[in-house]
C-alpha cells in the first residue's frame, strides 16, 4: 500500500551517465529473468501465459532510467522464456519482447511527465494495459503461424487473446501498486544521486485525486469480473476457451479469471481508501 504522507515528485530530467544506463540494463534484465523464471511454472487458466509478479522489477528500475529498464525487461523476458523452453523461444521474441519494452518505456515516460501519485496510478494503469495488450494480441497469431496451436476460426482466437490480456493485467497491475511506492522511497533515501524523483507530501487534493483514479480503476475491474462471471460475454468467452481446454476446464478458467479481477478491484479499493485517509489525517494534523 502507499506510504504514510508520501507522494512522488520529479525534478527536471537530467542526463543519465552511460555507465549507469548499462548497469540498469544488465541488473534489470538478470533480476527480471530470474523472477519471471521462478514463477514460470504457474500457467494461466487459458493454458498459456504465465503468472508474473516480477513485473515490479523493471517498473522499479524505470524510476531510474525508463529506456534501460524497458530494454532490460525485453531482454529479461526473452531469457526467462527461452530458458524455460530450452531454446530461443520465438513467441517471446515476437510478442513478449515488444510488449515488455513498450509497456515499461511508456510507464517511465508518463511518470516523468506527471510527477504525482495520481500520475503514478495512471502511468501504471496505461502501461500495464498497453504492454499486455501488445503481448496477448501478438502472441496468439504468432503461435498459430508457428503451428504451436492448430488454426482456429477468428472468434476463438480473439477470445483467447482477450482472455490472456485480462489475465496478464489482473495478475500484474496490483503488484505495481503494492511494491513500487516503498521501492521508490527506498531508492530516494539510499541512492538519491541516481534517481530522477524525490518523495513529497501527499496533500488532501492529491489524496482525493489519487483515490478517485484508484476507485475508478477498481470499478472497471469489478464490472469486468461481473461480466466474466454472470453475463453472456463470459459464456461466449467460455465457448471459445472450450476449443482448447474442454468444457469443464474452460468454466474453471473463467471462474479463476473473475476471482482475480475481483481481487484486483478489492486491492485498488483498499489502496484508494488508504490514500484518502492518509491525506486527510495529514491535513488535520
Amino acid at each position: 500500500m502507499f506510504l504514510p504522507g508520501q507522494a512522488l515528485s520529479f525534478p527536471v530530467a537530467q542526463r543519465i551517465p552511460r555507465s549507469l544506463r548499462f548497469s540498469v540494463l544488465v541488473v534489470c534484465s538478470v533480476l527480471y529473468a530470474l523472477g519471471a523464471y521462478a514463477t514460470g511454472w504457474i500457467v494461466s487458466p487459458w493454458g498459456r501465459g504465465q503468472f508474473r509478479p516480477a513485473v515490479a522489477i523493471p517498473a522499479a528500475f524505470a524510476l531510474i532510467d525508463p529506456l534501460a529498464a524497458s530494454a532490460g525487461a525485453a531482454l529479461g523476458t526473452l531469457i526467462a522464456d527461452s530458458w524455460k523452453h530450452g531454446t530461443l523461444y520465438l513467441p517471446s521474441l515476437l510478442a513478449a519482447v515488444p510488449g515488455n519494452f513498450i509497456g515499461f518505456y511508456v510507464f517511465g515516460l508518463l511518470l516523468k511527465r506527471r510527477s504525482t501519485w495520481s500520475g503514478f496510478i495512471l502511468a501504471s494503469l496505461v502501461a500495464m494495459a498497453l504492454g499486455n495488450f501488445i503481448v496477448a494480441f501478438l502472441y496468439v497469431p504468432v503461435i498459430v503461424l508457428l503451428g504451436i496451436i492448430p488454426p482456429l476460426p477468428p472468434e476463438p482466437l480473439l477470445l483467447l487473446a482477450t482472455g490472456l490480456w485480462v489475465w496478464f493485467f489482473a495478475t500484474e497491475y496490483p503488484f505495481l501498486l503494492v511494491f513500487i511506492p516503498p521501492v521508490a522511497k527506498a531508492l530516494a533515501a539510499s541512492l538519491p544521486s541516481i534517481t530522477y524523483f524525490k518523495p513529497g507530501p501527499l496533500t488532501l487534493e492529491e489524496g482525493k485525486r489519487l483515490a478517485t483514479i484508484q476507485f475508478l480503476a477498481a470499478l472497471l475491474l469489478a464490472v469486468a469480473s461481473i461480466a466474466v462471471l454472470f453475463t453472456p460475454a463470459g459464456q461466449s468467452l467460455a465457448r471459445g476457451l472450450s476449443v482448447r481446454l474442454g468444457a469443464t476446464a474452460s468454466l474453471n478458467a473463467l471462474a479463476v479469471t473473475g476471482a482475480l479481477l475481483f481481487a484486483s478491484a478489492a486491492i485498488l479499493s483498499a489502496s484508494g481508501t488508504a490514500s484518502y485517509m492518509l491525506a486527510t489525517r495529514r491535513r488535520l494534523s
